[in-house]
């Protein structure tokens, strides 16, 4: 049905600018039944934290948790959202979507950001997200818990490219998926 669930803080100085963190909620079996517990549980539980440590806080901008449909049968829920968004005239400045963050097998534990290639044009737009990711992660000494990996290849495969397709900035942030993928 395409049936998106969304929460929002309203934000205090700029409640016009707004920051999307997402993930999307359905799962897709290899074999039987859908199990999804990376793919993506993970993502899915990212947003439910981020929301529960977030709304002990103000912020000048508004931050909406958005959980999206239909991401593995075509991007539907989030391509219907990021529609919706424009014909709304909502000011999206910041797109972060989880998509696979649980598994670490090999080293790590490692993150990596995708943003759009360089020689696009928004392509500095997500670099803003994705410099200001990895300067949390070092401003709070998580550095020794969390690697953070920037790659700017433009993969297109999940939610957050439903809102590049609109022009927004917006990243993908996912398990190391170059040497240390789960792929459930």
């Amino acid at each position: 049905t395409n049936r998106n669930v969304i929460g929002e803080m309203i934000g205090s100085a700029t409640p016009d600018e707004i920051v999307l963190i997402t993930a999307h909620l359905d799962s897709v079996p290899s074999s039987g039944l859908a199990p999804g517990a990376d793919d993506n549980a993970s993502g899915s539980v990212g947003v439910m934290m981020a929301a529960q440590i977030l709304s002990q806080y103000d912020f000048q901008r508004t931050v909406r948790f958005v959980f999206f449909t239909g991401e593995e049968q075509g991007l539907y829920g989030s391509d219907r959202y990021a529609s919706k968004v424009v014909a709304d005239g909502d000011n999206l400045v910041a797109v972060y979507n989880m998509d696979m963050i649980a598994w670490d097998d090999v080293g790590g534990p490692t993150l990596r950001i995708y943003t759009r290639m360089s020689n696009n044009p928004g392509y500095d737009g997500d670099m803003v997200i994705a410099n200001t990711f990895v300067d949390v992660v070092n401003t709070y000494a998580l550095d020794t818990v969390l690697t953070p990996i920037i790659t700017s290849e433009g993969g297109n495969w999940s939610d957050h490219a439903s809102f590049w397709d609109e022009g927004f900035p917006a990243v993908c942030a996912i398990e190391d998926d170059y040497d240390d993928w789960n792929g459930d």
